[in-house]
Order: C-alpha cells, then sequence, then structure tokens
C-alpha cells in the first residue's frame, strides 16, 4: 500500500472540522435516461469538496479512531439495511448515535460523514449491479435493426478527434475488472481478446479473479493518462435527491468501487489519495472513488482518450461528475444511465467494441446497436456526444507485387525506372471503419514528403467486408525515380465525422529494373495475296523463372494462348473455307521474347510459332463430288528483329518479311493488370 504515497502531493492538510455540507434527507433514486444518448460537454470545473469544504482530503489526515468509528457505524447500519430498514429510518438512528453527523441520502443510498472524518457509504443491493444473469442477452431484433441509424442519433457532435494517439502506430489499452471474483466482470475477456487482436495495440490487463487479489487497485483509476483506451468494469452508485423536498442534488453525488479491504482500519490510513472514500456493503469495506478522486488525478481532465464504463449510473445526465471530471476537453466518455445488470453490460460491450476493432467511429458504432443500446425504460449506454476510433485505418499494398508498403518495404513502379521519365505507382489502399452508406464522404489521399500526389475516386471500389473497402488507383510520383530511391509516404484517409486516420511508411523504389510480371499479346497473321490465310492470336508471357536480376535484359515465355485460323481460296474447280481455333501450348521451341534495357530506347527482339495441329477440310467442286484434304491449323504469331520502345506497359509492332507470297504480321503487347492480393480486413 505505500506505493499510494507517490499521491501525497494531491493533498493538502486541513483542520478537522465540520465542514458545511448539504444535510437533509434524500428522496428516491431515480434513473432517468440521457436523452439521445448525448448531453451537452462540460469541462469540469469544480473544486475538490474536501478543499472547498476544509476537511480532511486523504485518510492519512483522519485518526485511527475516528476511522474505527467511522466503519463501525458503516457496518452497523449496513447489517440494519441488508434486514430491510429503510434509509430514513438508518439517517434518523445515525444523528441521534452520531452528533454532529453529516447525511446525504435517499431511498438506496446513504453517505455520512463523521466530524473530522472522511465520507462512508451504504446502499441497497438494488443499487449496485448484480452479477446474475436477469434473462438472456438480446439478439439483434428487427426492432433494434429498424431502430439502427435512427433512435441513436445524435443532435450535434462537440468534438471530432479522428484516432486515438494518431501520431503514433503503437497504441495502448487498458481492461480493468477489480470484482470478477464477485461476477461482475465475467464479460471482459471478450473486451481484452479484441482488444488484444487490434493491430498496433499494447493491451494491459487489471483483473482480479480472488477476493484478495492485487492485480486490480485504486491506483490503477488513478493512470489512465497512460492508455489511450479505458475499459472498466466494476460497482457503481449515486445519490441524486433531497428525500424530504425532492429536490435535486446538483450534480449527483455518483461513485464506483475500486479494491475491498481486508483490514481496513490499518488499510486506510495508508491511502493518500484525495476523494477516496469507503463503501460498507455486505459487511464488506471497499474503496469508493468518487469525481473528487478523479479531479485530483486528472487536473485537466484526460486528452483524447476512450473512457468506456460498465458500472451502474456512471452515465446518466444528472449525473455528471465522474464523467466532467474525466473527459477533459477532449476525450470521450461512455457509461449507462441507470442500474444495469452484468450480463447486459457485457453484451453490448462485446458488440461495441467489436465494431469499434472493425475500424468503426464510436458514434457509428453506436448507431449500430439502435434499440440494444436500452437496457430497459430508463436505462440505456450513453456517450458525451464525442466521436473517436480506437485505431488507424488505412494499410497500403502494391498493386503490382502483392507486398504491403512498410517501412523498409520496395514498391515496383508501373512504369519502367530509370528511363527517365516520371513514374507512377500502382497501390491498392484497404481502408477500414466505412459505413458503406457514408463511402463517398471519405477521401483517401496519398502523399510523399508531406506532398500531396493523389485523391483516389471512391467509385468503383471494392468492398472486402461489412466496413472495409479498397481503393485502388495509379499514383504519379510526379518524378524519375531511381532504384534505391526512398520515398517517404503518407496514406490519409479524411473522415466524414472530422479528423483523419493515417499512416506512414518509408518503403524505396525496387533496385532491379521493374517490367511488368506479364503481358497479354494480340497479333494477327495475314498471308500476302488472294486465298492466303488470317491468323489472330491471344497469349499470355510471363516472366521466364530463375533469370539474372543483374542481366541487361529480360526474357518471357508463352504460358498459354488461342489460334484462331481462317482461310477462303480455290485450289483447282475446288472452293476450300474453313475457321478453325487451336490452343497454343506453354513453352513450345522457337518462341522467345527479350527486352533489351541497356539501350535507350528499350529494344524488343523475339520470336512465336505454335506447329498447331492437322484438319481435315472439304472442298466443294465445281463438277464431281466433294473433295477432301488435311491443313495444317498453326504458324507464325509474332516476329520482331529489333523494334524499339518507349513504355514497358504497352508497345507493338509489324513484321513483314518483303516476300511477295509472305505474310505480315502485326503485334501489340499490354501490360496485364496485377494480380489481385486477397487482402483482408485489419486483424482482429
Amino acid at each position: 500500500m505505500t506505493l499510494y504515497s507517490r499521491w501525497r502531493r494531491q493533498c493538502t492538510s486541513f483542520p478537522r472540522r465540520t465542514a458545511s455540507w448539504i444535510v437533509g434527507l434524500a428522496s428516491a433514486l431515480t434513473l432517468s435516461a440521457c436523452g439521445g444518448g448525448s448531453d451537452p460537454v462540460e469541462i469540469s470545473t469544480e473544486g475538490i469538496e474536501c478543499e472547498v469544504q476544509v476537511y480532511a482530503c486523504t485518510w492519512g489526515d483522519v485518526s485511527p479512531s475516528v476511522i474505527a468509528r467511522s466503519l463501525e457505524l458503516g457496518h452497523k447500519y449496513d447489517a440494519q439495511v441488508r434486514t430491510g430498514v429503510r434509509m430514513a429510518e438508518v439517517a434518523r438512528a445515525l444523528q441521534n448515535e452520531a452528533p454532529g453527523v453529516v447525511i446525504q441520502h435517499d431511498n438506496n443510498t446513504l453517505r455520512f460523514r463523521l466530524p473530522e472524518g472522511r465520507p462512508v457509504w451504504i446502499v441497497s443491493a438494488s443499487s449496485l449491479m448484480t452479477a446474475a444473469v436477469d434473462g438472456t442477452p438480446p439478439a439483434r431484433t428487427k426492432a433494434a435493426e429498424s431502430a439502427r441509424g435512427k433512435t441513436r442519433a445524435l443532435e450535434t457532435r462537440q468534438a471530432t478527434l479522428g484516432v486515438v494517439n494518431p501520431d503514433s502506430p503503437v497504441k495502448s489499452a487498458v481492461v480493468l475488472a477489480p470484482y470478477r471474483w464477485q461476477g461482475i466482470g465475467t464479460g471482459a475477456d471478450a473486451v481484452l481478446d479484441l482488444l488484444r487482436e487490434t493491430e498496433g495495440y499494447e493491451v494491459t490487463a487489471r483483473i482480479n479473479d480472488t477476493r484478495g487479489g492485487r492485480h486490480a487497485t485504486a491506483l490503477d483509476f488513478a493512470e489512465f493518462d497512460h492508455y489511450d483506451v479505458i475499459y472498466a468494469v466494476t460497482h457503481g452508485t449515486e445519490i441524486c435527491h433531497d428525500a424530504v423536498t425532492g429536490a435535486p442534488l446538483m450534480p449527483c453525488k455518483a461513485g464506483l468501487s475500486a479494491e475491498t479491504l481486508d483490514l481496513a482500519k490499518e488499510q486506510l490510513p495508508k491511502f493518500l489519495l484525495k476523494g477516496v472514500e469507503v463503501l460498507i456493503h455486505d459487511d464488506k469495506a471497499v474503496i469508493w472513488l468518487v469525481d473528487d478522486f478523479f479531479r485530483a488525478a486528472y487536473r485537466s481532465g484526460l486528452s483524447k482518450k476512450l473512457v468506456y464504463f460498465d458500472a451502474c449510473l456512471l452515465g446518466a445526465s444528472h449525473n455528471s461528475g465522474i464523467r466532467r471530471a474525466l473527459q477533459g476537453a477532449d476525450s470521450v466518455f461512455v457509461g449507462w444511465s441507470g442500474v444495469v445488470s452484468n450480463a447486459h453490460a457485457h453484451y453490448i460491450a462485446d458488440l461495441m467494441f467489436g465494431w469499434l476493432q472493425q475500424g468503426l467511429s464510436l458514434q457509428d458504432a453506436y448507431r449500430e446497436l439502435g434499440a440494444a443500446a436500452r437496457y430497459k425504460e430508463g436505462v440505456e449506454l450513453t456517450t458525451n456526444g464525442r466521436d473517436i476510433r480506437i485505431r488507424d485505418l488505412v494499410r497500403a499494398h502494391d498493386g503490382v507485387t502483392g507486398q504491403e508498403v512498410k517501412d523498409g518495404s520496395t514498391v515496383q513502379p508501373s512504369t519502367l525506372v530509370g528511363d527517365g521519365e516520371a513514374d507512377v505507382l500502382l497501390l491498392d489502399l484497404t481502408v477500414d471503419g466505412i459505413v458503406p452508406e457514408k463511402i463517398a464522404h471519405y477521401a483517401v489521399s496519398v502523399f510523399n514528403d508531406g506532398k500531396k500526389l493523389v485523391t483516389l475516386p471512391w467509385s468503383g471500389v471494392e468492398q472486402l467486408a461489412d466496413f472495409s473497402f479498397r481503393f485502388t488507383g495509379e499514383v504519379p510520383l510526379g518524378f524519375a525515380a531511381q532504384g534505391g530511391e526512398p520515398l517517404d509516404l503518407t496514406f490519409s484517409v479524411d473522415l466524414p465525422e472530422g479528423g483523419n486516420s493515417r499512416r506512414q511508411a518509408k518503403p524505396s523504389i525496387v533496385q532491379a529494373q521493374a517490367l511488368p510480371a506479364s503481358f497479354v499479346m494480340n497479333s494477327t497473321n495475314v498471308d500476302k495475296g488472294t486465298g492466303g490465310a488470317v491468323r489472330t492470336t491471344t497469349a499470355t508471357w510471363v516472366l521466364k523463372p530463375g533469370q539474372d536480376a543483374q542481366a541487361p535484359y529480360r526474357d518471357y515465355v508463352v504460358q498459354e494462348g488461342t489460334m484462331s485460323v481462317q482461310r477462303s481460296y480455290r485450289a483447282g474447280n475446288c472452293q476450300f473455307d474453313y475457321s478453325e481455333v487451336v490452343p497454343i501450348p506453354p513453352n513450345e521451341s522457337n518462341t522467345y521474347l527479350r527486352i533489351h534495357l541497356d539501350s535507350q530506347p528499350m529494344v524488343v527482339v523475339g520470336m512465336a510459332f505454335t506447329k498447331g495441329k492437322e484438319v481435315e477440310v472439304e472442298g466443294r467442286c465445281d463438277f464431281g463430288g466433294p473433295l477432301k484434304k488435311t491443313v495444317n491449323i498453326g504458324g507464325d504469331y509474332f516476329l520482331s528483329e529489333g523494334v524499339q520502345i518507349a513504355s514497358t506497359r504497352s508497345f507493338s509492332g509489324v513484321h513483314d518479311n518483303g516476300a511477295p507470297a509472305g505474310s505480315v504480321i502485326h503485334w501489340t503487347f499490354e501490360a496485364a493488370a496485377p494480380a489481385r492480393v486477397a487482402v483482408r480486413p485489419a486483424a482482429r
């Protein structure tokens, strides 16, 4: 417990005298909901209660005798509440037994402080989250689906934050469940797994599986600023109304449980954090944290965090103390507006973090819940109206090689490197977290050295999963790149809610000469003279495997193709007409394509011939019966003796052997579309 001494600086010792606290009898606990799911965002400017009202700020400032008496009274009246005694009767008895005691209470919760002491809480069982599963968690019903995107819509968004910790590829999260040994937080494992499977996350688990566990303590609640995402599941309750007048207490006083003490009298003096109070429940002493605790730990609130509490009542609109202490100017707060069951809270958290992991913004995930966000009348999951995403959304792959573009990788332009012409990258950008109906509101751009190169069109993108899309396009570098030249790329997605998601990568241009991996060739070979054959060929050429990367040329071989042969001619008194198609097998002899790289412009040489097949054709004769003869279907379909080319993306040529009875071959090569890699959304 001595580790709490690090927080001693929070505390100022005050005279131990009775403060002017609200003294009275409080009314029924209300579970009012938060309107459309958000409240006006406020930054806490309240002072810390012990400083304003001048009483002991920490248990270290309270004498052992007052600590003992406070605990004694707490245990005594907690026992009475558990037998059915009403809070109003407990309040009257307590005032009679302890003159000068300061009390707040309503029908379910009582908070008292002895002169020179610190506050102690007593609650009824109905005020706290129960571990029992009170019914099956709701499925995505038709009602929930019909409410999707409607009932959860927020009137305004107070802040748009983009992605947590946007300048770092490594992000952090904590999952805090101090009472899983009670059955509160059994669903934390699902959130823990989702966060651990989220790309770039370092996740800390603070979970107590036994009553004496020390993995989760009060100190963990004072270290939220170490993390980007905070998920905490515990008990929470509030006091909100004066039981006599019915007037609301503004703001409500709320708290949450942090750890259970076995030797409270000995342990309490070691707690040197402000805002630490005590809850007595079921004869156990519990460290109870109120808004002053968070106000002291985070004087300006948290910055650019997601704070998600599965704890009763911390998200109620009338109960804003803890929320305001934590949210600061630009953090997002999520909590429940009333008393919720453990099973339902965890079911909803699993859904929410599942969508957040897929890249949805907090508010888009909230809308996906639809009616499922409501536990029962007056009890629902609420937010402070701000928006944020927990992960980066964009990843890039080289459209030519299929390799991911990242620090230290290489990229292969779709143009020829080193030819003195400006080069172009072909990129596939996978963007997660897109609600399909909003896709036109996302702008996906590529930068190099801070200069925008292109914004990719959103029309015609490929949907990979529910919220994941692939944008493909050419990215002109704007300069002639050299092999090995470094790039400083930024892939940026402007988000419809405001802000952006960025990923940076520092690849380099490939050292080897960049040529397409394959070509599609189309050619026509026409025999000269009357009645000559017309051979129309389509063939796929691929880089020959096992080539020396340092060689000044690249060789290609035919992978597959087809030749169509048509001929109409007379032989004697017979007319022959036929049309046949033959397949072109791979690796035929006398077939090659070589591109010489050591000359400017580059030079293409090669030839291609298929022996085809023999077929029997039938001629129609002027007299007598039909005449049958066997002909060969095949021949040349490519020949180049040194054609100069300016680009390896597309080139063409003509070969004429000059003989009167020869043939003319027209041929064209087009770089084949790069094979697409099946890129999945970012790993869960």
